[in-house]
């Protein structure tokens, strides 16, 4: 039942930097920012009086809020960040004033219930709604325009101390995989019930790289600045994720072919340049580097597999999907909904009493 229309990418990036607790502006640029919708109304007391008055980037979000708008909520960032403040974290919305919390996806995002927007649209109703949307997108778009927002490869480094914590951990998984592979050799590995031995040793190593990938990605994201544009985007909920922070800054992971690890190649082997009957992660599709520190030729080859099996299946799946579409539709082809709400063939003969059985979908 929430609102499928929301605010997504650019827009929740700049409502979270304009209602970050630090986003202070001058005079010209709050009044700028209200001409985009044609402000007219009695300006709000700046937040910081002197030596130069200041207003807060919340001040131009509640000036769009009803004045009798009363709600609070935990923000998205709350659930990635440890240590951001209350100030960051709890949205509280009192008498139509933002007075505290960051406005990100859990705000206004399409699709999420019991949201700013969601109670907006329940209360105020849709047509409110939309002027609400209509009147932000224009604010956030001038206002982004302005401060700036880009990312550059500097921003994907991270610390010394990050760097050595995902060395360990993947040393650790490269490990792991190792002794797997040793039992499964010595005739020590039990198989899963239901699996081969083979298939239990795939699912064991599959299971335990992933592991690595996954903890290697948390730990990249920790280490990223607040103010980092990567962490920004993925933190308020505005686009990607820690597997794209991960593979980005940390490591790639498993490139996988039809959901498990290459194998079909050379006799015993999936490329010329291992050694026959080698099961380890790297001779099978795993990538230790990231995209930032850049793929050895190996691993290029294992990810550009998975590139290619991705192409595949989309050219596939389209013909797959539009073919099954036509026979839908020709199907479907003698079939009406009549006045009455029914669903009737040409002759008049009722299908459903009423369309969908609920006059719904």
């Amino acid at each position: 039942g929430a609102p499928l229309i929301g605010m997504g990418k650019d827009y929740v990036t700049a409502a979270f930097l304009l209602t970050h607790p630090s986003t202070l502006l001058t005079k010209e640029e709050f009044f700028n920012l209200l001409a985009a919708i044609g402000y007219t109304g009695d300006p709000p007391e700046p937040a910081i009086k002197g030596p130069v008055p200041l207003y807060s980037g919340r001040q131009v979000f509640s000036l769009l809020l009803p004045k009798d708008f009363t709600f609070s909520l935990k923000s998205a960032l709350c659930s990635v960040c440890e240590d951001c403040s209350e100030d960051e974290c709890n949205v509280i919305i009192k008498e139509g004033d933002l007075i505290s919390g960051v406005v990100d996806k859990n705000s206004i995002g399409a699709e999420k219930a019991d949201s700013v927007l969601h109670r907006i649209v329940r209360e105020y109703g849709s047509d409110f709604a939309a002027d609400f949307l209509s009147k932000l997108s224009k604010v956030l778009d001038r206002f982004l325009s302005s401060w700036g927002f880009s990312m550059g490869p500097q921003d994907l480094v991270l610390d010394a101390e990050a760097y050595k914590e995902i060395s360990r951990i993947l040393d650790e998984g490269r490990r792991k995989v190792e002794s797997l592979i040793d039992a499964y050799k010595k005739g020590e590995l039990k198989p899963i019930r239901g699996y081969t031995l083979e298939e239990t040793l795939e699912r064991l190593i599959l299971d335990t790289i992933s592991k690595a990938r996954d903890e290697s990605g948390k730990i990249a994201l920790k280490s990223l600045r607040k103010e980092n544009p990567l962490y920004v985007m993925t933190a308020t909920g505005a686009r990607g994720s820690t597997l794209n922070v991960a593979q980005l800054t940390a490591v790639l992971g498993q490139q996988s072919i039809r959901g498990e690890r290459p194998k079909r190649g050379f006799n015993d082997r999936v490329l010329s340049v291992f050694k026959p009957g080698d099961y380890g992660a790297s001779a099978r599709g795993f990538v230790f580097n990231s995209f930032l520190s850049g793929l050895s030729p190996t691993e290029f080859f294992f990810h550009a597999m998975a590139g290619r099996e991705g192409l595949i299946d989309t050219a596939v799946r389209t013909q797959q999907s539009g073919y099954l579409q036509r026979r839908l539709v020709s199907s479907l082809t003698n079939l009406y909904v009549a006045y009455d709400y029914t669903v009737r063939t040409l002759e008049g003969r009722i299908i459903q009493f009423e369309y969908g059985e609920d006059r719904v979908d």
